[in-house]
């Protein structure tokens, strides 16, 4: 049998370590991308809200009717869908931005979302706190995958 000498046997896990530090830059570059591309999902959804919101409220004035009650109801029906509207974004936001800043984020819609955020300090660490919703500055998002997503993530890498 052929004897393997050492230089061989290093130059293969040489060319073994560049194939897992590819394949591991493949991954990193993948995950920020999806960052990216999940950050400008959460942009365009509270957009789109704010956008149905003014649709709503310029159909509350563009229908008439002779009747009153008619037109007030038409009126009180869209004016209730722009509140819903509007209440839908806030839940977004109010869900996301205490994420997002923990990671250090800040997007461009949060300034629209700011108000509806408290920032209070307790026991000496910072906690934000938004409608109810306590998120510690220790919040780690791989805290909520189990082994069973790690595996079926693994599968995926």
């Amino acid at each position: 049998m052929p004897q393997v000498s050492n230089v061989d046997q290093e130059d293969e896990f040489n060319e073994s370590m560049r194939v897992e530090w590819a394949k591991a830059r493949a991954r990193m570059t993948r995950w920020k991308e999806e960052l990216l591309l999940v950050q400008e999902e959460m942009r365009r959804v509270i957009e789109y809200l704010r956008w149905r919101k003014g649709w709503w409220q310029e159909r509350s004035s563009l229908r008439t009717h002779n009747d009153g009650s008619i037109s007030s109801g038409i009126s009180g029906y869209a004016n209730k869908q722009a509140a819903i509207c509007s209440r839908i974004a806030e839940q977004c936001a109010c869900y996301w931005l205490p994420r997002l800043k923990i990671k250090g984020i800040t997007p461009s819609w949060a300034s629209h979302f700011e108000s509806l955020l408290d920032v209070s300090p307790i026991s000496g660490n910072q906690e934000l706190v938004s409608n109810g919703i306590e998120v510690d500055e220790d919040y780690n998002s791989e805290d909520d995958i189990d082994s069973d997503d790690e595996e079926e993530l693994g599968a995926w890498l």
